[in-house]
């Protein structure tokens, strides 16, 4: 099935379920963070619940200085944590940086991490539980380091940080 997903619940024609599910990387492009926990609410049935895992918004406030050497480099902030929305023109993809792109030009929402709780609550869920974690699924930092488990973490030695998120609430 293939949708806008603020037309969900049209195009599974009003079909609740148990469990709905939002994640990894699917947050920052969307432009209405309540309309998007309402939709979420429209898809759960009463008493099913949400179920989201994401990438923390404040990994998103840094970059290393693509000049230098990526394992090496130092983070350098690129935008206020309250700033909403990133725009950029780019070729290639997140998943190869060296595919030949045409249509090149991003435009992504940093949703905070209170904006989408406060959505999430809005819509009629009751939150059960926000967890951060201090792992990440992809290098966002050259010097990460990647584990057995296939997480990417701070070195050993350096202090945690939270590059991870999850969330899940019942629908009331």
């Amino acid at each position: 099935m293939c949708a806008d997903v603020y037309d969900s619940s049209v195009a599974v024609g009003g079909t609740t379920f148990d469990v709905v599910y939002t994640g990894l990387g699917a947050l920052n492009w969307l432009h209405d963070i309540e309309r998007w926990a309402a939709t979420m609410a429209s898809v759960c049935r009463a008493g099913g619940f949400l179920y989201l895992a994401e990438f923390h918004p404040f990994v998103g406030l840094f970059w290393t200085d693509e000049g230098e050497e990526r394992a090496t480099a130092p983070l350098v902030q690129r935008q206020d944590y309250f700033d909403k929305v990133w725009h950029e023109e780019s070729s290639g993809t997140y998943a190869d940086l060296d595919a030949a792109t045409t249509h090149n030009e991003t435009w992504e929402h940093a949703w905070t991490l209170g904006e989408v709780v406060s959505a999430i609550a809005a819509a009629g869920f009751r939150v059960e539980f926000l967890r951060e974690h201090d792992h990440t699924l992809f290098p966002a930092f050259g010097f990460l380091e990647r584990h057995d488990d296939g997480t990417y973490r701070l070195p050993r030695g350096l202090p945690s940080l939270q590059m991870m998120y999850s969330v899940r609430a019942v629908r009331a």
